[in-house]
């Protein structure tokens, strides 16, 4: 009687564990798939709104898009990261250096063609923020206006995960100097209104 149970659980967890491998091979496929489906098309979609929108220079060695590496969202990562200094006193120095900086939004954007950012990732950055002593910065980084003409891009950001950052921060009119080393962290809130 032992016996029969035995070989019935094995049966059942044998085809259970099957099953779940054949899942996850599925969607991984799936995954694949559609990232390379809709690759290009977003790939000239972000480069174009978002280059639209920065008050400064933005440059990148590679964009990669992907539904699997930060599930359940998709997400396009600009690889090798460079952000000019933004606002009125430009200068020649990187606000942004980053090895990677991922937008994050849901899947179902690929299939409706209209993006929404509510995720904002940075890993082995060196951020360098800077107040001016006449009350202007250089990290305000969006134009007025977070659309497109289309309404098929905006920047809804309401987290932003930073990891293995380091950030200068200096505010002339507070007479104000932090440096940090940031191993992990993430914010949460409405960041759109105040990049």
């Amino acid at each position: 009687m032992v016996n029969i149970n035995r070989k019935k659980i094995r049966r059942i967890l044998l085809w259970t564990g099957i099953s779940l491998v054949s899942l996850v091979l599925l969607l991984a496929a799936a995954g694949w798939i559609v990232s390379h489906t809709f690759e290009e098309e977003v790939r000239v979609i972000f480069e174009r709104e978002v280059n639209k929108r920065l008050n400064t220079t933005l440059t990148v060695e590679r964009i990669n898009l992907s539904v699997l590496r930060h599930f359940p969202y998709a997400s396009v990562t600009f690889y090798d990261v460079k952000i000019k200094d933004a606002g009125q006193k430009k200068s020649i120095d990187n606000m942004l250096k980053a090895d990677e900086a991922s937008l994050e939004f849901s899947i179902a954007d690929l299939f409706r063609s209209k993006f929404s950012i509510i995720r904002m990732r940075l890993q082995n950055a060196d951020l360098r923020l800077h107040v001016y002593a006449d009350g202007s910065d250089n990290f305000h980084l969006l134009k007025p206006g977070g659309k497109s003409d289309k309404g098929e891009f905006s920047f809804d950001i309401q987290k932003l995960i930073i990891s293995n950052t380091l950030i200068a921060y200096l505010n002339e009119a507070a007479s104000q100097d932090y440096n940090m080393e940031v191993g992990k962290a993430t914010f949460t809130g409405k960041f759109s209104q105040d990049i």
